[in-house]
C-alpha cells in the first residue's frame, strides 16, 4: 500500500474511531467497550487505542515505535507499559479464540483474526468388498461418465459458483474540497470526468458542475433558480440526465449534452419531489415515482424521445415502495432499494423487461447508495450494517454474506452516495455533519443544550425538565437523556439500524421509542434510567409518532402499510393494537395542549384535530398549512419552514388563528424535529453546526 495512505500515519482518536468486529466480539472504541458472549468489558483508553491501532493495520505487524507514535503521541514509552497494555488486551480478547495478538520478536505486535476451521465429517470405514472385476469396471465407467457430465456443467457455471472476491481500497485522493456541500457524484463511464451537485449547504439551491478527474477547474453546467441534483451519465458518455427540483412541485427530468449543449426536459415526475436516476439504455431513464397518492413509489422507465412511462417494479403489499434505481452493466436488469420503514430496507434485482425479482439482502439495514464493480457481479454499497455507515461488497450471483470493504485509509470516513467507472474506481461522498440541540424562547439567540461531536435530533422535554433525544455520537443511533442542568448520558446500546421519536410518559418515569432492528419496526418501552427495556408491539410494520394517553397507560401511534396510514392504540403493557375511531389516513401525530391529538393526513398539509379517544376529526383551518418540523405548544403550533430555495424560518400560529414569523434559522438541521418545553413554552430544535460534504476518489481492487 502507498505509505501516503497508510492507516498508521496519525494518532488514534477514539472519539471518531468506528465500531468493528473481531470474530464474535464487537469493539466500540468511543465507548471503550468490548461486547462479547460474557457481557461488556470496559478498557482503559490507552489499551483501547492500542487495540484500534493493531486493528487498523489489517493483520500487518506494528512496531513499538509506531504504537508509541499512534497511542502515546510520540512520547517515549517504557517496554513495561506497552507489555501491560498488550497483556490486558489479550485478557479482554480471551473470549474469542480466533482473535490472537502475536508478539513479533524485536519488532512489535500483530493482531490476527483466524478464519474458523471447517468441520470435517468422516464417513466410517467400510469392510473391503470382495473383488468382482466386471461390476467394478462398470461402476468406474459410470462414475467416470457422471464426472464428465458434472465437469461439463461445472465449466458452464463456474463463474456463477466461484467464491466472491474480497475488495480493498488501495488509494484515495480528494476530487473536491470547496466550502459547503459537494454531493451526488457521477463518474463518466471511462472515468475521465466527474459531474456533481454543489451549493453552500444542505439548504439552498445547488447547481451541477463538471470537472476532469485528473486536473483543471470545474465548469458550471447549470444556473437555474431551481435545485439540481442526481446527475447520471448515458451509457455512451455523451449526455447526462439530472433532476430539477422546485419546492412544492413534482420534479423534472432534464437531459444535457456534455461538455456543452442545449438542455432538454424529457419528462416530469407524477408525484415525487425528487428521485435518483439511471440510464437503462441510450433512450431509457430509470427513476422512482408513483402515478397517484394511493400507490407507493416504484421504479419506472422513461422514454426520453416520447416521454412515455412504464412500471418496472411492482412493490409488494405492505412495503413503503422502491427507490434508488441502478441499471446492471448489461442493461438487462436494475438494482433497487425496497423500504419497509425508515430504518428497514432490502436490496433487490429485477429483470428490466419481465419484472422478475430476487432479493440481494435480507437483514434490513439501510442501503444509502450502491455501484457496480468492474467484474459486473459485485455490488459496492453504503450501509449501516454493523452500526456505522461504511462501504461493503455484495456478490449478486452467490449466497455469501456481504463483506466490509477494507478502506483503512483514514479513521471514521463517513461514506455517502457512490458512483463507479469501468476501471474499478469509486467517487464517494465523504461527509462531516454535526447537529446539536438548542432552545429558543422567541427572542434573542438560541442557547445550546447539547455539545456532541455527532448528530442529535428527535428531542422531547418532560415536565421535570429532563431532555430525551436521539444521537449518533457513539456510532449508531441511541437514546440519550440530559437532566436539567446536568450532562447528557447514553441510555441504550442497541446497535440498531434506526431509533426514533423517544417520548416521555406523563409522569416522566418512562420512555417510549420506535426501534428498527432485525427487519422489524416496533414500539419499545424502558424506564427513565434505561432499565426495564421491553417490546410493546410485535407486528413489525412501519410506525411513527407515538403519543401517550393522559394516564400513561396506553399509546397512540401512526402506522403505515403500503400507501395506507391509520392510527392505532395499544396498551403500554402490550397486547393487540386496535384502530382509533376516525384515525384513518393520519400520517403524523402530536399531543395537543388541550388534551386532543393533532395530526396531518395523507396527501394533505392542513392540520386536523382529533379527540384522544377517537371520533370525528375536524380541520383546524383551511388556510393553515404545516410542513417540515412542527410541534404544539401552549401558545399554538410551532413549525420550521424551509426548502431548497427558501431560508428556513420559525413560525408560530396561535390557537386564536394569528400567524407570525419568530426568527430566521439559516442553520437549522435538515429534516428538523422540534419539541416544546412544557414549563416555559420554549422551542427545542436541532441546529446545524457543521455541514460539509466533499467527493473523494477511491481506487478499489480485488484481493483474490
Amino acid at each position: 500500500m502507498n505509505q501516503l495512505f497508510s492507516p498508521l500515519q496519525r494518532r488514534v482518536d477514539l472519539a471518531i474511531a468506528p465500531p468493528f468486529a473481531l470474530g464474535g466480539l464487537r469493539v466500540c472504541p468511543n465507548a471503550l467497550e468490548v461486547h462479547g458472549p460474557d457481557g461488556v468489558q470496559t478498557l482503559e483508553p490507552r489499551v483501547m487505542q492500542v487495540l484500534v491501532a493493531l486493528h487498523q493495520a489489517r493483520g500487518e505487524p506494528v512496531s513499538r515505535d509506531e504504537l508509541s507514535e499512534l497511542c502515546w503521541e510520540g512520547r517515549i514509552v517504557g517496554e513495561d507499559a506497552l507489555n501491560r497494555c498488550v497483556g490486558r488486551l489479550r485478557k479482554a480478547l480471551s473470549a474469542e479464540p480466533l482473535a490472537v495478538i502475536d508478539t513479533i520478536p524485536k519488532i512489535g505486535y500483530r493482531l490476527r483474526v483466524a478464519p474458523p476451521e471447517r468441520a470435517v465429517v468422516e464417513a466410517p470405514l467400510a469392510a473391503p468388498a470382495p473383488a468382482r472385476r466386471g461390476p467394478r469396471i462398470a461402476v468406474l465407467a459410470a462414475a467416470g461418465l457422471a464426472a464428465v457430465a458434472v465437469l461439463g456443467a461445472g465449466a458452464a457455471t463456474w463463474n456463477h459458483l466461484r467464491p466472491a472476491a474480497a475488495w480493498s481500497a488501495e488509494g484515495m485522493r480528494p476530487l473536491t474540497a470547496d466550502p459547503g456541500v459537494e454531493s451526488h457524484p457521477a463518474l463518466s463511464p471511462d472515468g475521465r470526468f466527474l459531474v456533481y451537485s454543489a451549493g453552500p449547504g444542505f439548504y439552498g439551491r445547488h447547481d451541477l458542475f463538471l470537472r476532469s478527474v485528473n486536473e483543471g477547474a470545474p465548469l458550471r453546467l447549470t444556473g437555474d433558480p431551481a435545485h439540481e441534483a442526481a446527475p447520471a451519465w448515458s451509457p455512451s458518455g455523451d449526455r447526462i440526465a439530472f433532476v430539477r427540483v422546485s419546492d412544492g412541485e413534482p420534479c423534472r427530468i432534464v437531459v444535457l449534452p456534455i461538455p456543452r449543449g442545449a438542455e432538454r426536459t424529457v419528462g416530469r415526475c407524477s408525484i415525487a419531489g425528487s428521485t435518483g436516476l439511471g440510464w437503462l439504455d441510450e433512450r431509457t431513464i430509470l427513476l422512482a415515482d408513483r402515478s397517484s397518492l394511493s400507490e407507493v413509489s416504484r421504479i419506472r422507465a422513461l422514454d426520453v424521445e416520447t416521454g412515455a412511462l412504464r412500471d418496472v417494479t411492482r412493490p409488494r403489499a405492505g412495503s413503503l415502495g422502491d427507490s434508488g434505481p441502478l441499471p446492471s452493466p448489461d442493461g438487462r436488469g436494475v438494482v433497487f432499494r425496497r423500504s419497509y420503514s425508515p430504518g428497514v430496507q432490502h436490496l433487490y434485482h429485477a429483470d428490466a423487461r419481465t419484472g422478475a425479482e430476487r432479493p440481494l439482502t435480507r437483514e434490513g439495514w439501510k442501503a444509502l447508495s450502491y455501484a457496480w464493480a468492474p467484474d459486473g457481479r459485485t455490488l459496492f454499497y453504503n450501509t449501516n450494517r454493523g452500526g456505522d455507515f461504511g462501504l461493503w461488497s455484495l456478490d449478486t450471483r452467490g449466497s455469501s454474506e456481504p463483506k466490509r470493504v477494507s478502506a483503512g485509509l483514514r479513521p471514521a470516513m463517513n461514506f455517502g452516495r457512490l458512483s463507479a467507472d469501468r476501471t474499478g474506481r469509486l467517487a464517494v461522498e465523504t461527509y462531516n455533519h454535526r447537529w446539536n440541540l438548542f432552545t429558543f424562547g422567541g427572542t434573542g439567540e438560541p442557547a445550546p443544550l447539547t455539545a456532541s461531536t455527532g448528530r442529535d435530533w428527535d428531542p422531547d422535554v418532560a415536565g421535570h425538565g429532563g431532555l430525551v433525544f436521539i444521537s449518533d455520537q457513539s456510532g449508531s443511533p441511541e437514546v440519550w437523556t440530559r437532566p436539567e442542568g446536568g450532562e447528557p448520558a447514553r441510555l441504550t446500546r442497541l446497535g440498531a439500524s434506526f431509533v426514533q421519536t423517544p417520548r416521555w410518559s406523563p409522569d416522566g418515569r418512562r420512555l417510549v421509542f420506535i426501534l428498527d432492528r432485525d427487519g422489524q419496526t416496533d414500539l419499545w418501552l424502558m424506564n427513565a434510567d434505561g432499565s426495564g427495556l421491553s417490546r410493546v408491539t410485535r407486528d413489525g410494520a412501519a410506525k411513527v409518532d407515538p403519543v401517550w394517553d393522559a394516564e400513561g397507560r396506553a399509546l397512540v401511534y401512526a402506522e403505515q402499510r403500503g400507501a395506507a396510514w391509520r392510527l392505532l392504540r395499544v396498551s403500554a403493557s402490550g397486547g393487540e393494537p386496535v384502530p382509533v375511531p376516525g384515525g384513518a389516513g393520519f400520517r403524523a401525530l402530536r399531543p395537543g395542549w388541550d388534551g386532543a391529538l393533532y395530526g396531518l393526513k395523507t396527501g394533505d398539509d392542513r392540520l386536523w384535530r382529533l379527540p384522544r379517544a377517537g371520533g370525528v376529526a375536524t380541520m383546524v383551518s383551511p388556510t393553515f398549512r404545516v410542513a417540515d418540523g412542527w410541534a404544539t405548544g401552549p401558545l399554538g403550533v410551532y413549525q420550521v419552514r424551509g426548502g431548497y430555495t427558501r431560508t428556513p424560518s420559525l413560525w408560530l400560529r396561535t390557537w386564536s388563528g394569528e400567524e407570525r414569523k419568530l426568527a430566521d434559522l439559516p442553520i437549522v438541521a435538515e429534516n428538523p424535529s422540534v419539541a416544546v418545553d412544557p414549563r416555559t413554552g420554549a422551542l427545542v430544535f436541532p441546529r446545524m453546526l457543521r455541514d460539509e460534504s466533499d467527493i473523494t476518489l477511491l481506487d478499489v481492487r480485488s484481493r483474490t
